[in-house]
């Protein structure tokens, strides 16, 4: 019988063959892998979106106008006010910040070659809000141009009298509008005269995409 081997031509055939499906089957896996990746950082992004949207909703469905007592300057002041950067308004805080009123500001800012969207309270207290307290110093909104430098926390300060957190980072723009009445038109600065908005639009864009629109009710009773 006679008994043939390989030849070295079909030896390399065959051991090129191998190595091709081995390039292609790594290729599939890492195709596979980065798909994998995006999937997931997709999924974290739009949940990251629908917690934002949720707690934003919260903090404007509990907003009101509080009369505040005990400080000239505090007194039968009108507390909400809005521009395309950002927004300052009174409202209800759950347990996690210490249950109260809280001013709240949120506020597109620029720093480090980054724009990000910054969250400041404030108690909702004469001393707070006069400045008589060692925090980083509270200025009306509509008298604030640019970032204002503030001095740091004074050790032992109370945690719950004033907090600052990073909403998102990586913003390419973010813009506040606000509408009065139903069916009136946005604008883009809010003073309203004593008088809450009953609307007030997000419109953000990211380093990726832009985001959907958020829309917050605001209680006028």
């Amino acid at each position: 019988m006679n008994q043939r081997g390989f030849t070295l031509l079909e030896l390399l055939v065959a051991l090129s063959l191998v190595g091709m499906m081995t390039l292609l089957l790594y290729g599939a896996l890492g195709y596979g892998g980065r798909a994998w990746d995006r999937g997931e950082a997709a999924a974290e992004r739009e949940a990251g979106l629908i917690l934002l949207h949720h707690r934003l909703r919260d903090l404007f469905l509990a907003a009101g106008n509080p009369a505040a007592q005990g400080g000239t300057r505090l007194a039968r002041r009108f507390f909400f006010r809005g521009d395309a950067n950002g927004v300052e308004f009174v409202t209800a805080m759950g347990r996690e910040t210490g249950a109260g009123l809280y001013l709240l500001r949120l506020e597109l800012r620029a720093g480090n070659g980054d724009r990000r969207l910054v969250l400041r309270r404030w108690l909702f207290h004469p001393e707070v809000l006069d400045g008589q307290a060692a925090l980083p110093a509270w200025i009306p909104y509509e008298k604030t141009a640019g970032t204002p430098k503030e001095k740091a926390v004074a050790p032992g300060a109370p945690g719950l009298w004033y907090a600052e957190s990073v909403v998102v980072e990586r913003l390419r723009r973010a813009d506040f509008a606000y509408r009065g009445d139903a069916g009136g038109a946005w604008q883009d600065r809010w003073s309203g005269g004593g008088r809450l908005p009953s609307l007030v639009r997000l419109q953000v864009e990211d380093d990726q995409d832009r985001w959907p629109v958020m829309i917050f009710e605001v209680p006028r009773s």
